[in-house]
């Protein structure tokens, strides 16, 4: 197996990144203490120097079931061409309906990402607010929780104005809906100082703000938002999203190209048989904590450096256990979703026919994810990240089909499993790459594209991809530091006989 066989690359998970982040602060406008008026905006994207697409925000008076209301609506448009000149484009569209004392009516949301719609829609209706998620003409998924009072559409300029809140040292905490994680979280801003930013040939008086929420525990967005309560520049995670006209926003003139990849120093043939690893990651732009200790990793932070040591990770698991029943913690593992459809009957006659009378949890998993690499045709840098019915279907995709598709079937047979997302080496580079665990009386990593039940020292895991949870946003934006601001040096490597591996491939005693 070559390199270029051995890692799908994940681009488009930063560009989901960016979906997210541009949507929890919005542009506004207000007059006096009554907001009124009408404000729109266009924003150009940036990652790495590099323009990625563009935005357009806008505010307007509507009406709903014959009542006035707000409409916040806001749109993006992403182009990125990866290193495997696959060009890929995603179209995000919502409109967030809310009355008069800015409370959530209805919010929709549609995100087209190579011909695939994932479509939201949140309603409030009674004492209940309903989650309706549909991808493409699949049966939708409906989540209802509690309505609870004191909502708002996010943490907005237009609402910080209304509320005679934007001003130096202003502080507020609001509790907003959730399409992505199915919930409410908590929005704070804080409003530090006054700052002038350059808009073209103009200097515009802004606020500078800092707010997080409580999906991205730690992580910090700044936004500077003019004295109308519009936004001007924000930036996040590398990202800059920063006001223009109309002509320059739509403008597109060369289709940036972002690497799904990290070269080193090293060229190690036999790398799927590394016992341990010992690396260096260096950050061109600091930023901390984003690779986090764990099972897989030992990790030294200091200024820009992360020192690792890598491990292998068996599959030695003797008479494997299940969690207890009834587990919260493990629950989720369990459970169908949008695009981990578990009780899908394809996928339920798919995952008996597989595992046939197999009771044994590590032969299951064994069995499951020699299926899954073998039925599934490699597909490398597929864009939209389809369901498990749907790669079932189709019998094709990359790393993140490959692990969807293998915690669906191993959900359906009673395994708690879940998807993680960071990097894998492949002899001479680091990809951004797509895998499961498996809880077998401990979390065992299983990498259905490699065909790995236990891996060998070479994956950095980021954290948990579980779609809907709040740590997929966390690791999602892991990724989005990293890309095109690291380098790794690889300092040594031993076998999994604890014989050291030259870096050129030779092995030696």
């Amino acid at each position: 197996m070559n390199s270029t066989e051995t890692v799908s690359a994940k681009t488009r998970t930063l560009l989901i990144v960016l979906l997210i982040a541009s949507t929890m602060f919005g542009i506004g406008y207000a007059q006096e203490k009554n907001p009124v008026a009408l404000q729109e905006a266009w924003y150009d994207c940036h990652m790495s120097d590099q323009k990625i697409g563009f935005a357009h925000f806008k505010i307007e008076k509507a009406e709903y079931l014959s009542k006035e209301c707000y409409k916040f609506s806001d749109e993006m448009t992403l182009k990125v061409q990866t290193d495997e000149s696959h060009v890929m484009e995603i179209k995000n569209r919502s409109v967030s309906l809310v009355d008069m004392n800015f409370y959530p009516i209805r919010i929709t949301k549609t995100e087209i990402n190579a011909g695939q719609a994932k479509n939201s829609d949140i309603s409030v209706s009674g004492d209940e607010i309903t989650f309706k998620i549909t991808l493409n003409d699949e049966k939708p998924e409906i989540t209802t929780i509690k309505k609870e009072p004191d909502l708002f559409p996010g943490i907005d300029g237009f609402i910080l104005k209304a509320k005679d809140l934007l001003k130096v040292g202003a502080e507020t905490s609001l509790r907003s809906l959730s399409p992505e994680t199915k919930s409410i979280r908590t929005e704070t801003v804080k409003i530090l100082k006054e700052e002038k930013i350059k808009v073209g040939q103009e200097e515009i008086d802004t606020y500078y703000t800092e707010s997080t929420n409580s999906e991205m525990p730690g992580e910090i967005m700044q936004v500077n938002v003019d004295k109308d309560g519009c936004v001007v520049l924000m930036k996040m995670a590398g990202i800059e999203i920063r006001r223009t006209n109309k002509t320059k926003a739509k403008k597109m003139t060369k289709t940036a190209t972002i690497s799904s990849y990290i070269n080193t120093n090293a060229n190690i043939a036999a790398f799927y048989a590394i016992g341990q690893m010992k690396l260096t990651i260096t950050f061109r732009e600091r930023f901390d904590d984003v690779i986090p200790a764990n099972e897989y990793q030992d990790v030294v932070q200091d200024k820009e450096k992360y020192s690792i040591t890598l491990k292998a990770i068996p599959d030695g698991i003797k008479n494997p256990v299940q969690p207890p029943a009834g587990d919260e913690a493990f629950k989720k593992y369990l459970n169908s979703s949008v695009k981990i459809q578990s009780k899908d009957a394809a996928i339920v006659a798919q995952a008996k026919a597989i595992v046939k009378d197999e009771r044994d949890a590590l032969k299951t998993t064994n069995l499951l994810c020699e299926w899954v690499f073998q039925n599934l045709k490699k597909e490398r840098g597929a864009v939209a990240e389809k369901s498990a019915a749907e790669t079932l279907r189709d019998k094709a995709g990359d790393c993140t089909e490959h692990a969807i598709l293998l915690c669906a079937l191993g959900r359906a047979s009673g395994l708690p499993i879940r998807q993680i997302s960071g990097l894998v080496f492949d002899g001479s580079r680091f990809g951004y790459h797509a895998w499961t665990e498996v809880y077998l009386g401990r979390w065992i990593p299983v990498d259905a594209t490699l065909n790995r039940v236990g891996i060998p020292a070479g994956y950095i895991k980021l954290g948990e991809a579980e779609e809907g949870e709040k740590e997929n946003n966390t690791t999602g934006l892991k990724i989005s530091k990293m890309m095109g601001n690291v380098t790794i040096e690889i300092t040594s490597a031993r076998d999994k006989d604890n014989k050291s591996i030259d870096l050129s491939g030779k092995k030696k005693e």
